[in-house]
């Protein structure tokens, strides 16, 4: 099998500690030279090591049958291997807190009168990828049309930057009348970082298909793309997505101690042979590949977060919140936290934003991430799958992802306004309606506090 499909096989292996610098002789023959893992903790010195070398070699036979067979078999047993997985990473005794993921310098702070300053604005149709139902606007129209703008406060401390869409007053040759919306792309390229995003408010409801997001869009998908914030329709619950070219599996390689979350799965995909839908079969979607096997197109690898209401409608009740990227492939991962602002920051967030504090950010006394997804040697995919990224906030509407499933997400509208059984033709059809203009119109928008981008200083 490829070597990086087996280099991380004791990352889903119950660990046991040992305190001191060797280890017992029948545990110790038992695993390979440099397998082991070794922690700091209180002075001390911490060995994690696999149980059995037997555990390892089935894993490993299990994950070369899954991954070269595309028979209906292969299919069942790679769930199968997934679920063993989960049983023995919830019994898995955690590895000691990582000791610090070093602190971090503000880069770039987008808020208030120079929040555009860091950013073009895309003026043109969407993408053929995404084809939504709008156009996006230069800046000095999506000014003129009030869809772009900096709302202040009286002492300045609470300005916010609104970010909306507009009916368009034309139609085209087919009778569609495309909003008027806005795409932000950051000037900003970077390898690696933290980011924050500061949201009193997004954009939800049926129609809707907002997202802030990292990619290098002239190099896509060689250069991969980091989904932080995409509600969909009426979605509620929070996800992290990347999307990348061929190998890079994060299959067995997260372990389940470093994140809250769960894989998101795929079903439905059509038989090879008989093209019916299979609904039998549920995969976990850990495969960032946008081709991936037993996966939607383009549907990359996404984790889910446990909690409700992180998304959304429900979100925006809560008065918003930041929803925190780490990039760091130097430490082998890439990660996200959401923290609802009405249940309060952590400390050393909350003081990192105090402009006059002095303090940085350091996720490593934060809780443990929601998302985690291992990148660089050792895992299964590689540090150069990302690369060049700039920040992105755009407002799309229906298109490939939130047209598609408007049917799913939205059945009631899709039956009042069903146009021959098609979701996205149905979802422009809504979007055109005078039901939905005041929703579009009025409360469909983003509402960003300030966008922040770190990295860490050259010695760290």
């Amino acid at each position: 099998m490829p070597s990086n499909e087996s280099e991380s096989l004791l990352d889903n292996v119950k660990p046991v500690f040992y305190d001191g610098t060797s280890l017992p002789t029948d545990v110790s023959n038992n695993i390979n030279d440099g397998e082991t893992n070794t922690r700091t903790k209180n002075g001390s010195r911490y060995r994690a090591v696999a149980v059995t070398g037997l555990v390892i070699a089935g894993v490993a036979i299990a994950k070369h049958l899954v991954f070269h067979s595309e028979s209906v078999l292969g299919t069942k047993l790679r769930a199968k291997i997934h679920s063993v997985a989960e049983d023995l990473a919830e019994t898995t005794q955690p590895f000691p807190k990582l000791n610090g993921s070093g602190n971090y310098s503000l880069v770039e702070a987008h808020k208030g009168e120079s929040f555009f300053d860091y950013y073009t604005f895309f003026d043109g149709p969407d993408s053929l990828g995404s084809a939504g139902y709008n156009t996006y606007v230069s800046r000095d129209e999506a000014e003129s049309l009030g869809i772009a703008k900096v709302v202040e406060s009286d002492d300045g401390k609470d300005d916010y930057v609104e970010l909306s869409s507009k009916a368009g007053t034309t139609y085209d040759d087919w009778g569609n009348r495309l909003r008027d919306s806005v795409r932000l792309e950051g000037k900003l390229r970077f390898d690696d970082g933290l980011i924050l995003l500061d949201v009193l408010e997004m954009p939800s409801g049926c129609g809707l298909w907002p997202a802030f997001w990292t990619t290098d869009g002239q190099n896509w998908p060689a250069h991969g793309e980091i989904d932080i914030v995409e509600p969909i329709n009426t979605q509620t619950i929070a996800k992290t997505v990347l999307h990348t070219t061929e190998q890079c599996d994060m299959y067995a390689h997260a372990p389940r101690w470093m994140w809250t979350g769960h894989w998101d799965s795929s079903t439905g995909l059509p038989e090879f042979s008989t093209g019916i839908p299979d609904y039998e079969t549920k995969l976990e979607t850990d495969n960032c590949w946008i081709g991936a096997p037993h996966q939607w197109l383009n549907q990359g690898c996404a984790v889910v977060h446990p909690d409700d209401g992180t998304l959304g409608t429900p979100m925006n009740e809560k008065g918003g919140g930041i929803y925190a990227m780490e990039w760091d492939p130097a430490k082998g991962y890439i990660r996200t936290w959401i923290f609802p602002r009405a249940a309060g920051f952590p400390d050393n967030l909350r003081e990192s934003l105090d402009d006059e504090s002095g303090v940085r950010p350091d996720p490593a006394s934060w809780p443990t991430p929601y998302a985690f997804f291992p990148i660089g040697p050792g895992t299964g995919c590689s540090r150069d799958h990302f690369q060049n990224h700039n920040v992105i906030i755009n407002l799309a509407i229906c298109g490939t992802v939130a047209g598609n499933r408007f049917a799913h997400d939205c059945p009631d509208l899709f039956a009042k306004y069903n146009v021959d059984n098609d979701s996205v033709r149905t979802c422009n059809a809504y979007v055109d309606s005078d039901e939905a203009r005041t929703m579009l119109d009025e409360t469909a928008k983003w509402k960003i506090k300030g966008v922040y981008v770190y990295q860490r200083d050259d010695d760290e």
